[in-house]
């Protein structure tokens, strides 16, 4: 092989020619553009790092496609959340479950969503799509004229807009959480990662490796920890791999309505203050969001401490902030209080008012709040509900239609209980008519004393001639046909308490009960002697071609052959009636379909008269 050539042919160089001045000016060059590149590399990732500006055009179009459209029929391939307190809460999680358990009862899915192939990719690689997320949700259910006759939303207490947050409110969040959310600056700032943050937070884990027991901040803003809330399973991080993921969809869902994020930053900050969970008190339930964290915990009224507050933004320098530091102190309180709640609002109370008495110094420090606002402020001590007040303005008769549906709900979609279902993102249209059902709910409301019972009619020797009117219970049911089904109209009673008398009662036919009934059938007997005791062979037999009921084509037939008989004959004729003991003969009422039994096992299969049952 010639020397100087490789086995390929090629010139390799020799030791002489690396050496040459050739090649020195050559790796001089190399060395002068590297040294150049590096800066002008290191300036372009913090200018992106601060700006944001390259990967809000590249989020932006991903989040752009990651959309949905609602179209008629089943749809195929969706995704559905498998965990998370937010989509466990408002029953995502359970979508799938809900629809098989309501197609196994005839029901039909009429219209469904479908997930473009950009957001299935997303939720393909582990990431939680973007889409607008509702904050306050809840079960509806509508009349059959879409009027509302249930609606449980929480939270009940919110800010409808950033605008209406009062601005201690946003500096002490900012200040104890995200710092640089709402700096206007940036445009296009990713508001799911502070970069300093999230690199000190890195330093800090691998701190924590070499010595376990320190306590490593998370670096998350508040953009990262409403996906983690109510995203994340059990609402925490699982580790690394979790937080990325957080990350990733926060900012996505920041880009949503295009690069410029002012708006949408503002938006997760309302978000979070109407959502950060903060336990559950006993008598209530759950507590999402500040508005309902003021009134579950402290008992005070949500707009009285907007109206303090915001005074409070408006005081002169120097100016007395007593009246306004209670307020104050509860609403920064629950701040400090979402990092441990279950600790916090159950057991940890005095640790609680330790710690935002730290952060009043530490907002007054840096001029965040006033050393008048500081000094008022930490002379409050906390003093924390355990137990939500009753409600005295639930009228239970008011909601006996309501509470119907709500039960038969729990039946069709297997919740274990109506607070569960409660929480549902759900909206039903029922059959009730709810102008009809308050109208006889109001009648039966009324008849509770003997004016109201003379004024209805209701005073006849049969009704209510004698006895005390407001001891009487009533209750009805009534549904109309329509079609090929008998669809609910009313549904309700006059008993003030959550048992329904319609639901949850059943007739026991005892002594009392049975001798009511004979007592009813004999009546009929007798009314329908009197009808047709007068009239002549050819009238009863064209009343009978016509067609009468059971009874009344008994009096009918009666009387065409035995024009003579009295009264009292044909009452005995009519228990001497027989009528089958056949257990296993069903019978159509209005609660559906029955079977009865009888008392002596020897009767099954037997036809007695009415004397001898």
């Amino acid at each position: 092989m010639p020397s100087g050539l490789t086995p390929s042919g090629a010139p390799t160089p020799s030791i002489k020619s690396l050496r040459s001045p050739r090649f020195a000016k050559y790796k001089k060059a190399t060395l002068g553009c590297a040294l150049l590149v590096l800066p002008a590399a290191a300036v372009a990732l913090v200018y992106e790092l601060r700006t944001s500006n390259l990967q809000s055009r590249y989020l932006t179009q991903i989040a752009q496609k990651a959309t949905f459209t609602v179209e008629s029929g089943p749809a195929g391939n969706v995704w559905y959340p498998a965990h998370g307190p937010y989509d466990e809460r408002l029953g995502y999680t359970r979508i799938p479950r809900i629809v098989s358990n309501l197609l196994e009862n005839d029901f039909a899915i009429i219209r469904q969503a479908r997930q473009s192939r950009e957001l299935l990719n997303l939720t393909a690689k582990g990431l939680y799509p973007p889409y607008p997320e509702k904050t306050k949700a809840g079960l509806t259910i509508l009349d059959r004229n879409n009027v509302t006759i249930y609606s449980l939303y929480r939270p009940e207490r919110m800010y409808e807009s950033f605008d209406a947050i009062p601005a201690p409110i946003i500096q002490s969040l900012l200040y104890i959480e995200n710092r640089e959310i709402l700096n206007q600056t940036h445009p296009y700032k990713n508001p799911a990662v502070e970069w300093d943050r999230f690199g000190l937070a890195i330093l800090e884990k691998a701190k924590q490796i070499i010595f376990p027991n320190i306590n490593a901040p998370g670096g998350s803003t508040i953009a990262t920890q409403l996906e983690k809330y109510r995203h994340s399973n059990e609402g925490r991080t699982s580790g690394i791999k979790d937080k990325l993921r957080q990350m990733g969809s926060a900012s996505l869902r920041a880009y949503m309505y295009g690069r410029n994020t002012l708006e949408t930053r503002k938006l997760i900050t309302q978000n979070y203050i109407n959502s950060i969970p903060l336990a559950a008190l006993r008598g209530h339930g759950e507590v999402n969001g500040l508005g309902d964290g003021l009134w579950a915990w402290y008992g005070a009224e949500f707009q009285e401490v907007n109206q303090k507050l915001r005074a409070l933004a408006l005081l002169p320098p120097g100016a007395d902030a007593t009246p306004y530091a209670e307020a104050y102190k509860q609403a920064l309180s629950l701040f400090i209080a979402h990092r441990r709640p279950s600790f916090y609002l159950i057991a940890g109370l005095k640790e609680l008012n330790t710690l935002t008495n730290i952060y009043i110094d530490l907002l007054a420090s840096e001029g965040i709040i006033t050393s008048n606002l500081r000094d008022a402020a930490k002379r409050v001590s906390l003093e924390l509900r355990r137990a939500a007040p009753k409600d005295q303005s639930i009228s239970f008769v008011q909601r006996k239609a309501a509470n119907a549906i709500r039960t038969r709900l729990l039946s069709l979609l297997k919740y274990p209980q109506l607070y569960d279902l409660d929480q549902v993102d759900l909206t039903v249209k029922s059959t009730m008519d709810n102008d009809a059902n308050e109208r006889v709910t109001d009648i039966l409301r009324r008849i509770t004393d003997e004016e109201s019972v003379k004024e209805l009619g209701l005073g006849g020797s049969r009704n209510l001639a004698k006895g005390d009117p407001s001891k009487v219970i009533y209750s009805l049911t009534l549904f109309e046909r329509s079609g090929n089904a008998n669809v609910l109209r009313v549904q309700t009673d006059n008993f003030d308490n959550p048992f329904s008398i319609n639901e949850g009662t059943r007739l026991d036919l005892g002594s009392t009960a049975k001798l009511r009934t004979l007592t009813t059938y004999l009546a009929i007997v007798g009314e329908a002697y009197d009808r047709y005791s007068d009239k002549s062979r050819e009238e009863l037999k064209r009343l009978l071609d016509g067609g009468l009921d059971p009874i009344s084509e008994f009096v009918a037939k009666t009387c065409a052959f035995n024009p003579r008989m009295s009264l009292s004959q044909i009452l005995e004729l009519a228990l001497d009636r027989r009528y089958s003991a056949n257990p296993y003969e069903s019978f159509f009422t209005g609660g559906g379909l029955h079977t009865f039994e009888n008392f002596k096992k020897e009767d099954n299969g037997g036809n007695p008269t009415i004397r001898q049952s």
